[in-house]
């Protein structure tokens, strides 16, 4: 009898060290992270979005530096396809497979948290691509009707940050024939509505905003009051400051956390996006 108790007390103590040794086995070292943006130009947005990059240890790589931008702005209905091009390009050259991508804007991005759980919750996702989400459809709302239903959140594809891994997302270009001036917006979205290739290279979208948060449709009409507030309150910690870096030092603080968690109850999200009609009042203090 004693003998049973004794294996019973090694088995309980144990199994769940070997659980959890194996669990850490099994989480994405964060070397195997790489972030790709685009970048024509150093903007405040650009040098904004790098302090953030730094600050929480990501590694970047920077395409188009030495291209002039054809692709349209973000007020345009079509645009974004160089994006894609050059996307496909850098992609052809990247050998290890093990590689995750995370694709982002760059002009009108900061992190708010590292790699560790960023990684974290692209595992806990299950699937091999996740795009950000939005509210609000773009840039043809005659395809609303093909968008998955979601139980809860957004259910709309945004295509200013996915991330995923590298043989998937070489999957998800490698039709890409299109023009600079193409959508990328609406390429991405006609993939992601087709059931077969959304099945084929499983796709799926952020739509809690655990990983990417887009402001533009989710703070409304109290976006301005809201926002500006929330700055003011950090200016007197950075007074004679230059403005950008009175920027960069609201964006990396904890105010800015409370800020993007607000936004929606049990959202902590680690990208944030001031695209759209934020992008103004984005650019107010920056």
């Amino acid at each position: 009898m004693r003998l049973q108790h004794v294996l019973l007390f090694l088995a309980l103590s144990v199994c769940p060290l070997f659980s959890l040794t194996n669990c850490e086995e099994q989480r994405v070292p964060e070397e195997k992270l790489l972030i790709v943006t685009v970048a024509t130009q150093d903007t405040e947005g650009f040098k904004r979005f790098l302090v953030s990059a730094k600050h929480f240890n990501y590694t970047v790589k920077v395409l188009g530096r030495r291209e002039k931008w054809r692709a349209g702005d973000y007020m345009s209905a079509t645009g974004g396809g160089q994006k894609v091009r050059l996307l496909k390009e850098a992609l052809q050259e990247m050998k290890n497979e093990e590689t995750i991508i995370l694709f982002t804007d760059s002009y009108d991005v900061v992190f708010s948290s590292g790699p560790k759980e960023l990684l974290k919750k692209f595992q806990q996702a299950k699937h091999k691509v996740v795009f950000s989400s939005e509210s609000l459809i773009w840039p043809d709302r005659h395809l609303e009707d093909k968008h998955p239903h979601v139980t809860e959140g957004n259910r709309f594809l945004g295509s200013g940050g996915f991330i995923g891994y590298l043989p998937s997302i070489r999957e998800m270009v490698a039709d890409w024939k299109g023009e600079d001036s193409d959508s990328d917006q609406l390429f991405f979205t006609n993939i992601y509505i087709d059931p077969v290739k959304r099945k084929s290279i499983n796709i799926t979208v952020d739509n809690k905003c655990r990983m990417f948060q887009n402001l533009h449709g989710a703070l409304g009409s109290r976006a301005e009051g809201f926002t500006v507030a929330v700055v003011q309150a950090e200016l007197h910690v950075w007074a004679g400051a230059e403005p950008s870096a009175v920027c960069a030092a609201f964006l990396l603080s904890e105010a800015m956390k409370e800020c993007v968690s607000s936004l929606r109850d049990g959202c902590d999200s680690i990208i944030v996006y001031g695209h759209g009609s934020q992008k103004p009042l984005y650019k107010l203090f920056c």
